[in-house]
This record gives structure tokens, C-alpha cells and sequence, in this order.
């Protein structure tokens, strides 16, 4: 008995030499969901909170997360994280894509589907309530709606620099949107592009 505990302990302090690959796709930081859209400071602390750990190239990873195997399990849903939603990526995709991501969170966020709950039970700062959650919904549904379709031509409807060009074409709940120089004018707090 005494032995096979002693080999339980060392099968799995030789275990811990095994870490997943944490390496993060290098992309423009111009490209962030957050550098891009210019939400309103509650909703990007939501956004940083609730969903950039896993999200985003913005990972931190709690001590807990070096031990084997919770380390490959987490990896694992943060991986999966940035497969479905890259936030950190998002002025590198057409408006199609942002527009189908940001209906997919105002669903998932309704649905109560985000954050996992097997992440706010290590996280409890992650935890929405009904009020952080509408806030969220909005600010992601508004993006939606200011984005144009793809059928009008426009690839990126954001500016990809964080310089905060001007003019000023929308503003939705916590978003503000900025021109690419395309034309454009305001039609009732929505993008009207010509």
C-alpha cells in the first residue's frame, strides 16, 4: 500500500513536466474587438472579465493551470474559445463573420450559454447579472446592426487603427464606429451606406 502510493506521487510529479501549447497567433492589435469598437468602459470591463480569458490573445492563466492535467483540460476550452470567437482578430474578418458572431453572443448571452459555467465557478467576477448581461447583449446586438451587410460591398465597417479617426458614423449602446473613408451618413442612429 505504502508503494503504491509513493509511485501514485511520482507518476504524477513526472506528469507536471508535460504542459500544453499556450502559444498565441500573433495578430494586429489594431484588429482587437475592443481597440476597434470603442465600447463604453462598463462593457469592456465586462468584455475583459467575462470574455477574454478565453477569447482573446489576452489569456492569463491562474496558478492551477500549470498543473497536470487541469492544464491540458483548460488549454483545451481556451483553444475552443478562440476557434469560435477570436476577439482578438476581429477587424481581420469580413462583415459577414462579425456580424454572424456578434448574433451568436447576444444569443449565447440571453441563453445564459456565456461565460461557461465551468469557468465563473473559478472566476466569480465573470458572472453576469440579468442587468450586465442585457448591457452586453446590447452592446454586441448594436454592433450587429451598425455592421452592413455583406450584399452592400463593405469588408470592415470599423477603422483598423486605434487612433480614433474621424468621422464619427454610429453609435449604439457602449459602441462608438468609425469610417474607413467610405461613404456614408447617418439615417436614424444606423449606418446608411452609399
Amino acid at each position: 500500500m505504502k508503494y503504491k502510493g509513493l509511485i501514485t506521487l511520482g507518476v504524477i510529479a513526472i506528469a507536471q513536466i508535460f504542459q500544453p501549447d499556450r502559444t498565441v497567433e500573433l495578430n494586429d492589435p489594431k484588429h482587437d474587438l475592443i481597440a476597434m469598437t470603442y465600447p463604453a468602459k462598463e462593457v469592456e470591463d465586462l468584455l475583459h472579465s467575462a470574455c477574454y480569458n478565453c477569447h482573446s490573445a489576452q489569456s492569463t492563466y491562474p496558478w492551477y493551470s500549470y498543473i497536470t492535467p487541469v492544464n491540458f483540460w483548460l488549454q483545451h476550452h481556451v483553444n475552443e474559445g478562440r476557434e469560435e470567437f477570436y476577439m482578438s482578430a476581429w477587424g481581420g474578418h469580413k462583415a459577414k463573420w462579425q456580424r454572424h458572431k456578434a448574433e451568436e453572443a447576444v444569443e449565447m448571452l440571453r441563453e445564459g450559454e456565456m461565460p461557461l459555467p465551468s469557468y465563473t465557478w473559478m472566476h466569480p467576477e465573470a458572472k453576469l447579472t440579468a442587468g450586465q448581461r442585457t448591457l452586453l447583449s446590447e452592446y454586441f446586438n448594436g454592433l450587429k446592426n451598425a455592421i452592413p451587410d455583406q450584399g452592400k460591398g463593405e469588408e470592415l465597417v470599423v477603422a483598423a487603427n486605434a487612433t480614433r479617426p474621424e468621422p464619427l458614423v454610429a453609435r449604439a449602446p457602449g459602441l462608438l464606429l468609425y469610417s474607413l473613408g467610405q461613404s456614408h451618413q447617418r439615417a436614424d442612429g444606423l449606418l446608411s451606406w452609399r
